[in-house]
C-alpha cells in the first residue's frame, strides 16, 4: 500500500493489540514469483443487533443476557474491524488478482466453517470491481457514513485561516474563554508515556456514550499505534 494509513504498520498494530474477539487472515496473490496482490481479512462473531437502536435493540440485548450467542454470525470481512477504509492492493491484472482474493476468502470460509463473506467499507472508486461480486451471490448495501479531514495545515494558527471569518471569530472566542478558566497546553508526541491511562481513559468515554458501540479497542492499541 503505497502512502495510505491502511499500511503494514498499521496492521501490525492490529495484530498485536490483543483485540480477541478477531482473528486475522492475509491474502496473497502471487503472479509466479512476483507479489501482484494482498487483501487483509478479519473473521468475528458478528452481532446483528450492531446497528439496531431503541427498544428493539433494548429486547434483543435482554435475550443475549440468558443467551449471549443469540443473533451472532460468524462472518469472514476484508477489510478492517473499526471505520477506517477497506483495501485491497493490487499491482497488475485487477481483476484475475481481485478473483483470486475472493477464492482465497472463499477457502478459509470453508475451511473454518464460516458462513458469512464479505466486504467492508470499501470506498466509491473501488466499486468497479467490487460490483462484480454481485454476480457471485454477494448482496451490496450502504454501510454507516464515515468523514474525512484533511490535514493541510502546518498548525492551529494555519488551521484557523483556512476557516471562514465566523467560525474563526467563533473559534478564538471560545479559546479565550477557556484560556481565562484553565491553562491548555498543545504538545505533539509520538508516545503517549505518563498521560496513556489518561488517554484511554477519554476514548472509554466516547465509546460508552454511543448508542450504537462496535470494537472495544484495549490500551494495548493506543500504546502500539
Amino acid at each position: 500500500y503505497p502512502a495510505v494509513l491502511e499500511s503494514y504498520p498499521f496492521l501490525k498494530t492490529l495484530q498485536e493489540s490483543g483485540l480477541n474477539q478477531f482473528e486475522w487472515y492475509y491474502i496473497l496473490v502471487y503472479e509466479k514469483e512476483t507479489l501482484a496482490g494482498i487483501a487483509p481479512c478479519f473473521s468475528m462473531s458478528y452481532p446483528l443487533e450492531t446497528t439496531m437502536q431503541g427498544k428493539l435493540k433494548d429486547l434483543v440485548l435482554a435475550v443475549k443476557k440468558f443467551f449471549p450467542s443469540f443473533l451472532n454470525l460468524k462472518a469472514l470481512i476484508c477489510g478492517l474491524p473499526m471505520g477506517v477504509q477497506g483495501r485491497v492492493g493490487i499491482t497488475r491484472r485487477s481483476q484475475e488478482v481481485f478473483s483470486a482474493v475472493i477464492s482465497g476468502m472463499e477457502r478459509i470460509a470453508r475451511d473454518h466453517r464460516i458462513p458469512i463473506v464479505a466486504f467492508k467499507d470499501f470506498a466509491t472508486e473501488d466499486l468497479d470491481l467490487l460490483d462484480a461480486l454481485q454476480g457471485r451471490g454477494f448482496y451490496k448495501f450502504k454501510s454507516l457514513p464515515s468523514t474525512e479531514m484533511r490535514i493541510d495545515f502546518k498548525d492551529f494558527e494555519d488551521y484557523l485561516m483556512k476557516l471562514d471569518r465566523p467560525k474563526r471569530a467563533d473559534l478564538r472566542r471560545k479559546f479565550k474563554k477557556v484560556d481565562s478558566q484553565i491553562r491548555l497546553d498543545l504538545e505533539i508526541t509520538h508516545d503517549l508515556g505518563d498521560a496513556l491511562e489518561e488517554a484511554y481513559a477519554l476514548f472509554c468515554q466516547t465509546e460508552s456514550r454511543g448508542e450504537t458501540q462496535f470494537e472495544k479497542l484495549p490500551r494495548e492499541f493506543f500504546s502500539n499505534i
